[in-house]
């Protein structure tokens, strides 16, 4: 058992807790209970945080951003941010910590078999109709263009697709006899060379809008999912969950703010002031979870901060160490977060 294992009682609301203690805790939790953690930040800043910070102990992190809401129906959602929800959404079949923050989990997304069967699977020398194939690729989010530069574009040109995946560093092409599958090669999007040539490739979704029918491009926004059946949330893609809120009267707060904010959206548009964008918060919270710094009636609060820069002077340093020893305070000065990893692991006398 390590420290943190016993300064961190994980059944209980803990308080008072740092951004790296709050890293931290979510680690461990993540390595005792042996289950996937779900993350939910208020803001966008705050999760980019977070991933950032647990990023240092693991690789099994994952990041699921959200814009806020005016930015994304009243301008325009980020493709940066789509691409990286998107790419998370294709990588939760391992153990993973998810982050997230309070719009990417409100957020409305298709089933999650629905979204892991919109996975394309090629292979040389199998038969595919050709138009067939193409309206799936649309279905899946690929925007038709004359010639493909850039990710989420295909190209049709009698027996040949260019196609450029989500998952890809380079376009492909796949060229065709007929039905079959002639070859499938990546391929350099400026000199149209041929890269590499392979056997087989799986062409993964380009869109968390993922339905059973045809939609028009105009139609494709996540608030009209609901109008194509049964929508779902982060939390529902996440199986063997345990939830950590940072700070969920802070959440509860801000929701209650983004209420009122679509309210006056709507409102300003003409539109029902009833309509609909995302999931409500009390319909998808989790009850398998933790709060982090509630300060409301918590079971455990912590006193930590970060310690001020010390000094060059030798005297200065033990005066202030002395004045630290007189107060009780514990602390911990490593040279990177790496030190503080392996102090996790191995330190195993809380005293």
């Amino acid at each position: 058992m390590s420290i943190f294992d016993t300064m961190f009682d994980t059944d209980k609301s803990i308080s008072g807790l740092t951004s790296e203690l709050k890293a931290l805790y979510a680690y461990n939790l993540f390595k005792k209970k042996n289950k996937n953690i779900l993350y939910v930040t208020n803001t966008l800043y705050q999760a980019n945080q977070v991933y950032q910070a647990i990023s240092c102990y693991t690789n099994d992190v994952l990041l699921f951003p959200m814009d806020d809401f005016l930015t994304s129906e009243a301008l325009a959602i980020s493709p940066d941010l789509e691409m990286t929800r998107i790419e998370t959404l294709s990588n939760l079949s391992d153990k993973k910590i998810i982050i997230t923050n309070l719009m990417g989990y409100l957020r409305y997304l298709p089933s999650k078999k629905l979204f892991n069967n919109s996975f394309i699977k090629l292979k040389e020398e199998e038969d595919y109709n050709i138009s067939e194939l193409t309206e799936k690729f649309y279905n899946i989010g690929y925007k038709r263009e004359t010639v493909v530069t850039t990710t989420g574009e295909m190209a049709i040109r009698g027996y040949v697709i260019d196609i450029y995946p989500l998952n890809s560093i380079n376009p492909v092409r796949i060229v065709f006899w007929g039905d079959t599958i002639d070859s499938i090669r990546y391929f350099d999007a400026s000199t149209q060379r041929t890269i590499k040539s392979i056997n087989e490739i799986t062409i993964n979704p380009n869109s968390e809008f993922i339905v059973n029918q045809n939609v028009e491009e105009t139609n494709k926004k996540q608030k009209y999912l609901k109008q194509y059946g049964d929508v779902y949330s982060i939390s529902d893609y996440i199986d063997n969950k345990y939830t950590i809120f940072d700070n969920k009267k802070e959440i509860d707060i801000a929701y209650t703010s983004l209420l009122e904010e679509i309210i006056d959206y709507n409102i300003s548009k003409e539109l029902n002031p009833k309509t609909e964008y995302m999931h409500k918060l009390e319909d998808i919270s989790s009850k398998d979870s933790i709060n982090l710094n509630n300060f409301d009636n918590d079971e455990l609060s912590i006193k930590a901060h970060s310690i001020e820069l010390f000094p060059s002077n030798i005297n200065e340093i033990n005066k202030r160490l002395n004045k630290y020893i007189k107060q009780n305070t514990v602390i911990i000065c490593l040279n990177n977060r790496y030190s503080l990893n392996k102090l996790v692991d191995n330190l195993d006398n809380p005293n």
